[in-house]
Formats: C-alpha cells, sequence, structure tokens
C-alpha cells in the first residue's frame, strides 16, 4: 500500500522537483547517447576503410585474372 500512496505523491507533485532533476541528467544522457551513435559511426566506417585495405593489397599481393576483375567491377 505503500508503493501505491509514494506513486500519488510522485503523480500529484508541484513542486517542480521532477523537472529540475530531469533538466540536469537528460543533457547528460543525450551527450551519452550522441557520444555512443557517433563512435558507432566512426568505427564502422574505419573497419570499412581497413576491410578496403586488407582487399586491396591481397590483390595487389595474388593479382587478378580477367574473370575475377569482371566479378569484382559488377559487385561494386
Amino acid at each position: 500500500m505503500r508503493s501505491l500512496s509514494a506513486s500519488r505523491n510522485f503523480a500529484g507533485s508541484v513542486d517542480g522537483a521532477t523537472a529540475v532533476e530531469f533538466a540536469m541528467i537528460a543533457p547528460v544522457f543525450i551527450a551519452f547517447m550522441l557520444g555512443m551513435t557517433a563512435y558507432g559511426i566512426y568505427f564502422g566506417a574505419a573497419h570499412s576503410v581497413q576491410q578496403l585495405s586488407a582487399d586491396a593489397a591481397r590483390v595487389a599481393l595474388a593479382g587478378v585474372n580477367d574473370t575475377e576483375a569482371r566479378t569484382s567491377s559488377g559487385t561494386m
């Protein structure tokens, strides 16, 4: 029963404490989420560049024949 009373007090609060707490926490949370998104984009781009350079080095060492050249140019 105490939980129900606490939820009524929280919902009926008019002193603005919830708004102040949200104003303090929201910028930190938003910055954290944007940072994770930016890092994910960076990580994906870095992985793509690394994979591209590995593929280029593999082709440079092994060489390609005409069939492989036609196949790889058609998929890119």
